[in-house]
């Protein structure tokens, strides 16, 4: 009998080599395959760009609703709103005809708390505004540290491009270091002056024109809430708090520069807004090239370039003497954030409605018989009826 030694012993197949066999993408798969990703990717970019601004947006909103509730309890505790600015009217007679020239070489202003600073305590920044010196000027070198302090609550996420640069002046004269803010108080439909003119909105002691006493009461229409040396008390909205904006959006200075977009600075622009009605500058983000009056723009342009402000839609007159106009702004597409005197939020279209055009309402009396939506919602005392969907 013959054995088989290996007869239970089970075959497997030959394994083949698998670089030759099969078959592998050929490059015009692979160029579809690499176009169809491009495509996922082009649909898909907007739509997360979209995202990241909507939660920007909400925190920005937010934070306005926070600075806005801060002044209604400053105002239930001192019964009036904090002021846009505060100043000495004796270091104004002395040092500028108006509080938007009280300023040294150095650009530094001759100005005491605004009220950004004057909320502090009411933000939980309560050891910060303990450490201002009160008794000097804000741009005095004792408050140079305080001033520089980042406040996240002041910043809106979406001008990250430009709200981290403080704003400085030339080396050589000293002084800066000024951190940005995004919120301004709203001042006045008219110029940020201070007496002897028809379009002063600000007050002192020999002309409170705030008020609208003697030639100006007919003038006293064109305040907002918080101006110069002065504010108002809920009861003197006539309006009412849910119809008068109290803070907008403010964009930070495109250069070191550009003063715009301040927390603690007290200067149209950059913690107020003046005149955003009048002349060259209607209504939100208007694009003009001199839409915003600022001191020290001439320098600002010369830093950044006049292409930089353009394409920003953040024109400046060219002059650069004075600090006394300025509109709110923000980047979010399509309008800013404002919140009214009762603490409620609203987003305004930049269309919204504007209806005093080029025309100066320094001499209309009774321009607000002709406002439009945005005018209505900026002046505390003209009377005028609006309705949410206006904006």
């Amino acid at each position: 009998m013959k054995h088989k030694l290996f007869s239970s012993v089970r075959r497997f197949p030959t394994r083949r080599n698998p670089g030759k066999s099969g078959k592998g993408f050929t490059l015009v798969e692979l160029l579809v395959v690499i176009a169809i990703i491009g495509v996922l990717v082009a649909l898909l970019l907007p739509a997360v760009q979209a995202a990241r601004e909507a939660a920007r947006r909400s925190q920005c909103i937010n934070n306005i609703k926070q600075l806005a509730l801060a002044c209604v309890t400053y105002h239930d505790t001192r019964k009036t709103f904090p002021p846009a600015l505060t100043y000495s009217e004796a270091a104004l007679a002395a040092r500028g005809s108006t509080p938007t020239n009280m300023t040294g070489v150095d650009g530094n202003p001759y100005h005491g708390p605004n009220w950004a600073i004057m909320i502090l305590p009411f933000l939980e920044q309560q050891a910060l505004y303990s450490r201002f010196d009160l008794k000097e000027y804000i741009s005095a070198d004792v408050n140079r540290d305080f001033r520089g302090q980042r406040i996240d609550t002041m910043l809106c996420p979406t001008d990250t491009a430009f709200n981290t640069q403080p704003f400085e002046v030339p080396a050589p004269l000293g002084g800066g270091n000024w951190a940005r803010g995004n919120y301004g108080a709203n001042s006045s439909l008219s110029h940020m002056q201070k007496d002897n003119v028809a379009y002063s909105p600000a007050h002192t002691d020999s002309a409170p024109v705030w008020f609208g006493t003697g030639w100006a009461a007919a003038l006293s229409w064109t305040r907002g809430i918080m101006g110069g040396n002065t504010s108002l008390a809920i009861k003197q909205i006539e309006d009412g708090t849910s119809n008068t904006v109290l803070l907008v959006e403010l964009r930070a200075g495109l250069t070191p520069g550009d003063r715009r977009g301040i927390w603690a600075m007290g200067m149209a622009g950059a913690s107020s807004v003046w005149a955003h009605s009048t002349d060259d500058c209607l209504g939100p983000n208007y694009c003009a090239v001199g839409a915003d009056n600022i001191l020290g723009s001439n320098r600002a342009v010369t830093e950044g370039g006049e292409d930089l402000f353009a394409q920003n839609c953040m024109g400046v007159s060219s002059g650069g003497s004075t600090s006394y106009q300025a509109g709110p702004r923000s980047q979010h597409p399509g309008g800013v954030a404002v919140a009214f005197a009762d603490g409620s939020v609203t987003f305004i279209s930049d269309n919204i409605e504007v209806h005093h055009g080029g025309r100066n309402v320094a001499y209309e009396p009774n321009g607000f018989n002709d406002f439009g939506a945005w005018e209505k919602i900026m002046c505390s005392s003209d009377g005028g009826t609006f309705n949410r969907n206006e904006f």
